[in-house]
């Protein structure tokens, strides 16, 4: 079987902390060791799950579709994708090619079990967004960033709008 690793951090601030792209690709590694995966090759992003226009999950997808490869390896379902439409569409795509989407921590699940994962990455994502905007707010209104080297900025993609001067 041949596999991609794909990992992937939202941020650079996350790729330090617990779930690092190295953390992750140790996990991945050792798992496709165990499986007696061929490892094709290995790619990351940093960058949210709930962009679609990620370079490394083109690839990725690139591959699948080339059939280059068996399996998608991931450390975590959620490293996939956040944006549950995209995520379930895509699984869809790889199921018609015969790739597997494969996390290295959860194991094989179902098609409804994965698609269960994506759907609640997607509501984990909205809560954490609700629940740090108001701190982005805050620093925004002094000129301080948040977590970025640019200041907070209204996501107009989610129907948020720029507060009013």
């Amino acid at each position: 079987m041949r596999c991609v690793i794909y990992t992937r951090v939202s941020t650079a601030e996350q790729g330090r902390e617990g779930a690092s792209l190295p953390v992750q690709l140790q996990a991945c590694r050792k798992h496709a060791a165990e499986q007696g995966w061929t490892v094709v090759d290995e790619l990351q992003d940093v960058q949210s799950g709930l962009d679609t226009d990620r370079v490394a999950y083109q690839r990725v997808l690139e591959l699948a579709r080339g059939r280059t490869v068996d399996v998608v390896l991931v450390w975590r379902l959620d490293r996939f994708g956040r944006d549950d439409g995209e995520a379930i569409a895509r699984l869809k795509d790889m199921a018609k090619l015969s790739v597997r989407v494969v996390s290295a921590t959860e194991g094989e699940q179902s098609p409804f079990m994965q698609k269960l994962v994506f759907l609640l990455a997607n509501e984990e994502s909205r809560r954490t967004a609700e629940r740090v905007r108001p701190a982005m707010r805050k620093r925004a209104a002094v000129g301080l960033s948040y977590g970025s080297s640019t200041p907070w900025a209204p996501d107009t993609r989610r129907g948020e709008r720029p507060a009013c001067p």
